[in-house]
């Protein structure tokens, strides 16, 4: 008996295959099994193919919930062929008419030991593994990766896409062989090889792989420039296939020197360090993957360069005007020869032969600026190697010598001209004298002034030009005396009414021949001059007489040394001044007669002082006299005097008293005269007095310049002289001038409006006024704020000139209820004073009608509006409340609302709805309405009740 089940819409399959295991996996379906019986048991058969042999049986319980079916065929042999039979059983073990059956294979076993790789090549290789005949599969997989399209293998089938090769198994041969060609050089090929049968692939392979020999570059080099006296570099260009690692080595044929390196394929140049100079070296160089060197190798040989020059100098003192020598030292001797190259505005370049550590560089051009570069070179079979760096050195060479001629001869001091030189180039003179003394002197002096000598003295002065420190090779010499010293002490030893005998010192005066003694005299009584020239020799006393003289006559003495070598030169000339002869006494009156005693004496006092020159600015004056025409004896003193003329009173502005200190002024008698007809005023507040100024002797001119005078008064100003006695009073007017005012205006009233200031002045005092007031200027500054509250603004200021002094100035355009600053100042010819202020010249205009409110804002429902605004930025005042006008458009009707100045939200009640209305807003201040905002137009909305 068999159940009635139908299978054929069962959906059994195989779900995974694996080495030792099979799943499989169906659906029951309900809806398929409909007419069918019942069944409560699900059965496979597994059978080893061929033989159809039993291996187990498996059964499931079938539930209502479980639909869906995996059940795994366990410890299964590898590589072999089962038959699965599905079919079904019910409740009491009746199996089902109809089955369903699957056949597969299991995976295979991998081969079971390691692969070998041998023959490898550039382009191929052999691998070989062993075979064991007790597993069943019957072909190989062989993946070798990357794939190339010129793959060529000894397979039985290959796809180049994929780097899969196929290879049947055979019989009774334990050990495969597979070779591999067409393959990259340098490059690492992965394999993995698997067992197959039936189109099933073992799950695991044997896994190796290996590189192809590498090639060489294609290009290996040294590239010149980085080649130094104890490195190069070794580059390459162009690989000729890949390869990990180039392999470098480095030796050197006469010193025992090997070194290797191991460099990865990403550097493609490598710096040699610590290599010798001058040296010749070997570098092998192959490439290299893991386990195998390149076949072929590259040799280069290549010389380090010689070494820099240890130093290089030009010592100043090797310079010369057409050659100079360069002197230089080595670290080695591993070089053939120098090379200098000597540039300026061409080069030329010389050799120097090994060993010769100087070089004199000829044919050179006075005062030229020369560099210098020097080399170290090495000779080799391909290429001549200078040293990396030259040794570098700079100079001019020697300027040419200049020209001089001595100019002037002091006692001290010697000039030398030094002019014509400017077409020579040199930085400074150095000039050297007897004991090697030198001094220096810039190149744009005309004169060399040599100074601390000796008075008397012959000296060698060497004149050279310098440029960088080297000195000219030619030079200038000059040899002359210096001028005498001069004589000391001269002395008047004795005087007579009619003589006077003079004695002096020649310690200090050095060398000299002669002396020139030269008297220049005055006569007190005819002002005439007298002139002697007296020769002293040096083998004379160093005294003489002045006689034949007047009494009083006051005599300068003048002494001068002289040196006669072929030029004379002179001393300087010392002077004995007011040396004079004795005066004649004033005889006593002959009159007891009071009147005659007055006229005798002003016939003993000095005539009048004239004044000859005055001047006058805003705070000074200036006075020029000279001594009066007669005298009657000699002047002692002068008086100036000067008188301000301002208040009624006058005062004694300045007293200066000028006083003969020398010996000639003395009053041995002490006379005194009288005086009448002037009394000095007091001294002013700040009167000036000075009873020490020297006086000099002669018909000199006098200046007397005082400051710290008012402007724009009048001064009375005198001099007189004194003998022995005082000669009369003399005065001039004069008027210092006008200069800018000493002080401000002064307010004489002040009235303002909301947009306006009226302001009086008045001339500043007539001390202060300091000439005639000309006009005012008034300056009006404010805070230049947005609006009155706003906290922003600069000051501003402003002026405006009032040119009719007696009326009232009108400052205008001013804002309203704004603060103010007023400051004035007066103007004369000479310009504008100060600036002040006054009592209540910092004010605030008067208030105005207010700007415009801002922001109006209309928010309308079906019988009110709620109002809201700001206040104007100008308020022009206190505000004192809004007025709001409406007007309904419709009826025409208007009405107006006031609300409080700090309200800036108002509510319209009472409005008809669907309504259209016409609101206007204006802010007050005391003095009335600002303008009405502009029309807002509202319309009220619909009221829903009605």
């Amino acid at each position: 008996m068999e159940l009635n089940v139908n299978l054929a819409g069962l959906n059994f399959k195989l779900k995974t295959i694996g080495t030792n295991d099979i799943i499989l996996c169906w659906r029951i379906n309900p809806d398929i099994f409909e007419g069918s019986d019942y069944f409560s048991y699900v059965f496979v058969d597994v059978k080893s193919q061929p033989n159809d042999e039993n291996v187990t049986t498996l059964n499931e319980s079938r539930t209502a919930k479980n639909e869906v079916y995996d059940l795994s065929v366990n410890n299964l042999t590898p590589g072999t062929n089962y038959t699965f039979i599905y079919y079904v059983k019910s409740e009491n073990g009746i199996p089902s008419k109809d089955k369903k059956q699957l056949s597969s294979y299991t995976r295979p076993l991998p081969p079971p030991q390691a692969a070998n790789i041998s023959k490898v090549t550039q382009h191929s290789f052999a691998i070989t593994w062993k075979d064991d005949q007790n597993l069943s599969y019957s072909s190989y997989n062989i993946i070798i990766s990357p794939a190339l399209a010129s793959l060529n293998a000894t397979c039985d089938d290959i796809d180049l896409e994929n780097g899969n090769c196929s290879l049947l198994r055979k019989e009774n041969v334990n050990v495969t062989s597979l070779v591999f060609d067409g393959l990259a050089p340098g490059i690492q090929y992965s394999f993995a090889i698997y067992t197959s049968i039936a189109g099933l692939s073992s799950e695991s392979g044997l896994n190796t792989s290996t590189y192809t020999i590498p090639l060489l570059p294609n290009k290996v080099f040294i590239p010149e420039d980085n080649i130094s006296n104890n490195s190069l570099c070794v580059s390459y260009k162009d690989p000729a296939s890949n390869f990990t690692h180039w392999s470098l080595k480095i030796s050197n044929k006469h010193i025992p020197y090997t070194n290797t390196m191991m460099v990865p394929m990403n550097v493609s140049s490598v710096p040699l360090h610590d290599l010798q100079p001058g040296t010749e070296y070997n570098i092998t160089l192959q490439t290299r993957v893991p386990g195998f060197y390149s076949i072929n190798k590259t040799t280069l040989k290549a010389f380090t360069r010689p070494s820099d020059l240890h130093s290089i100098d030009i010592p100043k003192q090797m310079v010369h005007t057409t050659h100079f020598t360069v002197q230089y030292e080595v670290w080695d001797d591993m070089y053939d020869y120098f090379q200098f190259t000597t540039c300026n505005v061409s080069c030329i370049t010389e050799t120097q032969i090994k060993g010769i550590l100087k070089k004199t560089i000829h044919n050179l051009t006075a005062a030229t600026f020369y560099k210098i570069e020097a080399f170290a070179v090495k000779n080799t079979s391909k290429t001549t190697l200078k040293s990396k760096n030259p040794g570098t050195a700079t100079s001019y060479s020697a300027p040419e010598s200049p020209a001089s001629v001595l100019d002037t001869v002091d006692c001290k001091n010697v000039t030398i001209g030094l002019s014509g030189n400017n077409n020579i180039l040199f930085d400074y003179y150095k000039i050297q004298y007897n004991n090697k003394t030198e001094k220096i002197f810039n190149r744009t002096e005309e004169r060399a002034v040599l100074s601390e000598l000796t008075p008397g003295t012959e000296y060698t002065f060497v004149v050279y030009t310098v440029l960088t420190g080297i000195k000219s090779d030619g030079l200038s010499t000059i040899t002359t005396f210096t001028r005498p010293g001069d004589v000391q002490n001269i002395t008047a030893i004795d005087s007579t009414n009619a003589s006077v005998q003079i004695e002096w010192n020649d310690t200090l005066i050095g060398h000299y021949d002669w002396f020139n003694v030269n008297a220049t005299c005055r006569s007190p009584n005819n002002e005439t001059n007298m002139n002697k020239t007296i020769p002293i020799y040096k083998t004379c006393n160093t005294s003489t007489i002045l006689s034949d003289l007047d009494p009083g006559t006051v005599c300068n003495i003048t002494i001068v040394s002289v040196i006669d070598n072929g030029t004379q030169l002179f001393g300087n000339s010392v002077t004995k001044v007011n040396t004079s002869s004795k005066e004649s006494v004033i005889p006593s009156p002959t009159s007891n007669s009071r009147g005659n005693a007055d006229s005798y004496l002003w016939r003993a006092a000095p005539e009048h002082v004239e004044i000859s020159e005055q001047e006058t600015d805003k705070r000074t004056l200036t006075v020029s006299w000279s001594k009066p025409l007669n005298p009657n004896g000699i002047v002692r003193k002068y008086q100036f005097l000067v008188v301000d003329m301002f208040e009624k009173e006058h005062c004694l502005k300045a007293n200066y008293t000028y006083l003969c200190k020398h010996d000639v002024c003395k009053d041995d008698d002490n006379y005194k005269c009288q005086e009448a007809g002037f009394t000095e005023p007091k001294l002013c507040e700040d009167a000036y007095q000075n009873y020490s100024m020297p006086l000099t002797v002669g018909n000199m001119t006098f200046t007397q310049k005082v400051e710290h005078l008012h402007p724009y008064r009048n001064y009375s100003v005198t001099v007189r002289a004194y003998t022995k006695c005082w000669g009369r009073y003399i005065w001039k007017q004069l008027k210092t001038k006008t200069a800018v005012p000493a002080a401000p205006p002064s307010k004489e009233y002040i009235n303002f409006t909301e947009d306006e200031i009226i302001i009086k002045l008045k001339p500043p005092k007539k001390e202060d006024a300091n000439g005639v007031i000309k006009k005012f200027t008034i300056k009006y500054s404010w805070k230049n704020k947005t609006c009155w509250n706003s906290k922003d603004g600069d000051i501003v200021e402003q002026r405006i000139p009032c040119n009719e002094i007696d009326l009232p100035c009108n400052v205008t355009h001013l804002r309203p209820y704004w603060y103010y600053t007023i400051n004035m100042s007066a103007s004369t010819s000479e310009g504008e004073g100060p600036y002040g202020g006054c009592d209540g010249c910092y004010l605030r205009t008067k208030e105005s009608t207010p700007g415009d409110i801002e922001n109006l804002t209309v928010n309308p429902s079906a019988e009110s509006a709620n109002l809201s605004w700001s206040s104007p930025c100008r308020t022009n005042g206190i505000l004192t409340k809004y007025t709001i006008n409406l007007r309904n458009v419709d009826t025409n009707e208007s009405w107006t609302n006031n609300t409080s100045s700090n309200e800036t939200n108002h509510t319209i009640r009472n409005l008809l709805p669907y309504s259209n209305y016409t609101i206007m807003i204006a802010a007050n201040t005391k003095v009335g309405p600002g303008k009405f905002a502009q029309n807002t137009t509202l319309q009220t909305k619909i009221d829903k009740k009605t």
